[in-house]
């Protein structure tokens, strides 16, 4: 809990105050040890009750364009990752490839938690990121490329971090 993180940072005697009905707590009387608290505002900290695994979900964004020897794997290795109860969505975003990428992408837009979005000419990896954004619902999301360039093992690891709220973006 916060108090916890808090206390593992070097703060002793904290006290929380609600603030509002909201989900947010304002830490009073605490102190950092062998410092006075006549140097330390009071500050806000955002909390939200403690949930579980499960209810928790991922969107998973898969910009695709041109990678019709790589995309039907990565694809089905992000379906079968079992991420230990939390849900996942994942969203194709393929930008009119050439080389038959489009055929099989079209194979698993029947595939639960699937969502297929086809644009109708490339425009970038940027943009495919962003029309793929308008579509997540998930509470974390992870960027994974149709070629293979980035380890789905890495997930588990990637996710924890973020589940622990200790950080709120990460790069692997």
């Amino acid at each position: 809990n916060i108090s916890a993180l808090l206390f593992q940072g070097w703060f002793r005697n904290i006290r929380f105050t609600p603030i509002n009905n909201s989900n947010h707590l304002m830490a009073t009387d605490f102190h950092l040890i062998g410092k006075s608290t006549s140097n330390f505002s009071r500050f806000i900290v955002s909390c939200t009750k403690q949930v579980k695994r499960n209810d928790r979900k991922v969107s998973i964004l898969l910009p695709v364009f041109n990678e019709a020897k790589t995309v039907k794997s990565s694809i089905q290795r992000v379906i079968n990752k079992d991420l230990n109860g939390i849900e996942k969505e994942l969203i194709i975003v393929e930008s009119n490839s050439v080389d038959g990428t489009r055929e099989i992408v079209k194979e698993f837009s029947s595939v639960e938690n699937v969502k297929l979005i086809l644009q109708e000419k490339p425009m970038g990896k940027g943009f495919a990121v962003r029309e793929g954004l308008k579509h997540v619902t998930g509470d974390f999301i992870l960027i994974q490329d149709g070629d293979d360039e980035y380890d789905i093992e890495d997930y588990d690891i990637l996710l924890s971090t973020l589940m622990t709220g200790l950080e709120s973006f990460v790069l692997g």
